[in-house]
Parts: structure tokens; sequence; C-alpha cells
């Protein structure tokens, strides 16, 4: 009699998903990571590891410090396209987005306020999907932090000019 109970052989896929998956038969990955969670400052995840993950959208622990320094300098083209608009507003321009026309009469700070809270508001969102396609898998959301400084700095350029000739 033996004293060990015989092993069973795993010739299903299956069986050994759950082997391997702790008994459960619940694929963790399929589950919402939570917002918050311990590994949020000494998380180690920059980027999903299976190809498959990384078609979708996935929360990382880490984002690169070049994304960090792209997202301060899209908030700092934000600040000075605002100091500009209000500095040609001063000498006699109108502001054409009606959005922010209507800001900026109920004040500058209110202005300038709106417009960092869109800019920052629209980077988190470029942050959060960066990963994700555009144009049938063409090119990444992720490719917007370098358009939008490029907009951004277009903007300014024709402020100054406007400034300068004006």
């Amino acid at each position: 009699m033996p004293l060990l109970p015989k092993r069973r052989r795993v010739t299903d896929l299956e069986d050994v998903h759950r082997t391997f998956a702790g008994h459960t038969g619940m694929d963790r990955r399929k589950q919402d990571p939570p917002l918050f969670s311990r590994y949020l400052l000494t998380g180690r995840r920059s980027c999903p590891r299976r190809k498959v993950d990384r078609e979708a959208p996935q929360k990382v622990d880490r984002y690169s410090p070049k994304i960090f320094v792209m997202i301060l300098f899209i908030l700092g083209l934000s600040l000075t396209d605002a100091f500009f608009t209000l500095l040609l507003v001063d000498n006699g321009a109108e502001e054409v987005n009606p959005l922010m026309a209507y800001y900026l009469e109920e004040g500058q700070l209110s202005f300038v306020l709106i417009k960092y809270f869109l800019t920052c508001a629209s980077a988190t969102i470029i942050l959060f999907y960066k990963d994700c396609s555009l144009f049938k898998g063409k090119a990444k959301v992720g490719v917007l932090f370098y358009l939008v400084p490029i907009s951004f700095l277009l903007v300014i350029q024709w402020q100054i000019f406007l400034f300068v000739s004006g």
C-alpha cells in the first residue's frame, strides 16, 4: 500500500491553469485593479509584461521619467499660453475660444485655473490610455505627448508674433 496518493496526470489545459492559478480557476488579470494600492509608490511595474495585455489599457505602478518631463513641459506651455492670452487681451485682442472667453469674462484667475485644470485632465487621460492604439494600430495614444507640445509652441509663436507686430 503506497504512503502517498497517486498523482493525477494533468492533460487538460484548464487543469494546468487551475494548478498554477491557485486552484481558483479565475484569471486575476481579468479583474480591475484597485485605484489606490500599496504598490502605488513602491511598485515596480512600468508596463504590462505580456503582449496581449499591452493591447488594452493597463494600470502600472510607475511611469517613465520622460513622460513626467513631457507632462511638466505641456503644463508649462499651457501656462505660457494663458499668460500671452491675457497679455494680448489687455492690449485689445479677443479670445476666439467661446469656452475660454466665458471664463475670461469671469476673471483672469478663473481663466488661468480652468485652462490649467483642462490641460491637467487631458494629460491625465493621455497618460492612462498611452498604450492604446489609434488609427487601427498605426500609432499609440502616447504619441500625443509629443504632438501636444508642438501645437502649444505654434500657438505661443503666433501669440508672440501678434504681440510684437501689434
